[in-house]
């Protein structure tokens, strides 16, 4: 009854696919929607292998998920992810103050997908503050799927459609496979220019060559993400609350990789050259000076800038995610930086691969 990449079958489906997949990972990937859109999963163990590390990777990350949800994902798959030693956390700099006390809709309806008791017993660690509504959610699950089930009984056969559809694009042990063509290149350079052209519209075809480059869902997402590539949540009312509050989370999900004899790294995905506050200094500094603290694993890769330079845009769908040829680009350098970083962090951990690879 689910809609297909709903938030509910999105994160369902993530569980399936990491907990029974043949990779059998030693590495899990954990993170929002520029990872699950911007890291192509086949093609990082095809690089793996290809250089030689026997490094075996999975994605777990999910379109809109906060630091919550990837916590409910982590400890939900860690037992059967036995392999597992590190945990790749693909994290955004500005997450720190985007934290609220108050549950955001869309993971709710991804943490109700989880064991009832243990989803609120985190998210009373995590401080949340809980309404009867968030507790109606977890208590009568159907409200997950008011929306999905309201859908299906107005129009069956275009669910069912939909479910065809989506079934048809499935590839084994691949949650989401990139097939995004249009870049936000064809709105403008800067954020104003993009904001004025998705706003008074652009054709959809290019006049030269009659090739298709954007349409409505484009043109949205392009409109919704250049309106904020020039906002900064720093300097919004509350910041060093959220920011307190975020990394309290994050310690927590740091101590749940710790119980499961794993470790963390973060790494910091490419921006769009028109998000200019997410590039800022001072946001790595924040994140360095925090993961210094004993709690956490301090371990950073900063690759923002990693997709910087003249085809910056054609890289980007809008401001903040990957389109295809973006994807195939950053999965290359994620793979290169990964093993360079455990090349120096842990080598016995990836000459014990590499000698896997060999026998």
């Amino acid at each position: 009854m689910l809609k297909p990449e709903s938030f509910a079958y999105n994160i369902n489906r993530i569980r399936n696919v990491v907990r029974h997949t043949s990779y059998k990972p030693n590495a899990l990937i954990l993170g929002t929607s520029v990872a699950y859109q911007g890291i192509l999963t086949p093609n990082l163990n095809k690089l793996a292998a290809k250089y030689g590390t026997s490094l075996r990777y999975q994605n777990a990350a999910s379109q809109g998920a906060l630091i919550e949800t990837q916590h409910a994902l982590l400890r939900d798959l860690a037992p059967s992810l036995t392999d597992v030693k590190w945990i790749i956390h693909v994290a955004e700099v500005n997450f720190p103050y985007q934290t609220r006390y108050e549950l955001e809709p869309a993971n709710r309806s991804m943490l109700a997908q989880f064991p009832r008791a243990t989803t609120i017993d985190l998210l009373k660690e995590q401080q949340f503050v809980l309404s009867p509504r968030d507790y109606g959610f977890f208590y009568l699950r159907t409200l997950t799927y008011q929306g999905d089930l309201r859908d299906f009984v107005l129009n069956p056969p275009r669910r069912l459609k939909d479910l065809a559809r989506a079934k048809k694009k499935m590839v084994p042990d691949t949650v989401y496979l990139n097939r995004n063509k249009y870049s936000i290149e064809v709105y403008g350079k800067t954020a104003a220019e993009c904001t004025d052209h998705s706003l008074h519209g652009v054709g959809f075809f290019d006049t030269a060559t009659g090739e298709q480059v954007t349409d409505n869902p484009h043109r949205t997402a392009v409109l919704d993400t250049c309106r904020m590539a020039l906002d900064d949540p720093k300097q919004k009312l509350g910041a060093d609350t959220w920011r307190s509050l975020f990394f309290e989370r994050l310690k927590s999900m740091h101590a749940e990789a710790r119980r499961n004899n794993m470790q963390i790294v973060t790494v910091f995905a490419p921006y769009s050259e028109m998000v200019l506050p997410a590039r800022q200094n001072d946001r790595l500094t924040m994140w360095q000076d925090e993961l210094s603290k004993g709690d956490y694993f301090p371990y950073i890769i900063d690759l923002r800038n990693s997709l910087d330079g003249p085809k910056n845009l054609s890289y980007f769908y809008d401001t903040i995610h990957l389109n295809e040829s973006g994807a195939e680009k950053f999965t290359e350098i994620f793979e290169e930086a990964i093993r360079q970083f455990l090349a120096k962090q842990d080598q016995a951990f990836l000459q014990q691969q590499s000698t896997e690879a060999i026998r």
